[in-house]
């Protein structure tokens, strides 16, 4: 099996463990692929595997170690959903330490590198991103439109009715705010 078969069975069995609450199986998983990408000499796909393990890390609340690397991913990448990654990681991590600035900015650079990558789940979940966090600063005139996108983007790719709900609340906020 080559390095690039390995790796992706590890990140698909990974995403199962995730989405099924097993998050130190997927960090395992995650990690192992990440070594796998490494092993296979291509910097794009040990970046994309590092932000796939960012997402576990963030999740168990242990990202904050790796931000440094998130900064360093985002500057190299040529991929757009790799760099996506990276900004979108490093915002929810400033969120979460609490500094509403940074965590705003990194989210409007994931804005742009979602639209560049094209990809419908990287678009929708910056659009709420960045709306969220610019909510939370007090910037309606800022945060409405992106809570807007990402209504039009759930309504193109059929969002799940809870998320579109949150959404579609936070821009009426956002509105009776303004």
């Amino acid at each position: 099996m080559s390095h690039s078969e390995r790796y992706l069975r590890l990140t698909g069995l990974a995403q199962r463990a995730f989405s099924r609450g097993r998050l130190e199986r997927a960090l395992a998983l995650f990690t192992e692929a990440e070594e796998t990408a490494r092993r296979s000499g291509d910097r794009e796909l040990t970046d994309r595997a590092f932000c796939n393990r960012c997402v576990v890390l963030l999740e168990l609340e242990r990202l904050d170690s790796a931000i440094g690397e998130l900064k360093n991913v985002l500057m190299r990448s040529r991929d757009p959903f790799t760099s996506w990654m990276a900004a979108y990681y490093t915002a929810q991590v400033y969120e979460f330490e609490g500094n509403p600035k940074r965590a705003l900015a990194y989210a409007r650079r994931a804005s742009e590198l979602a639209e560049a990558s094209g990809e419908a789940r990287a678009r929708m979940g910056s659009a709420n991103q960045h709306g969220v966090l610019a909510l939370k600063d007090s910037q309606y005139g800022e945060a409405a439109p992106r809570f807007e996108h990402a209504l039009q983007l759930a309504g193109d790719s059929g969002g799940d009715a809870v998320s579109t709900a949150i959404i579609r609340d936070n821009l009426g906020y956002c509105l009776m705010c303004t």
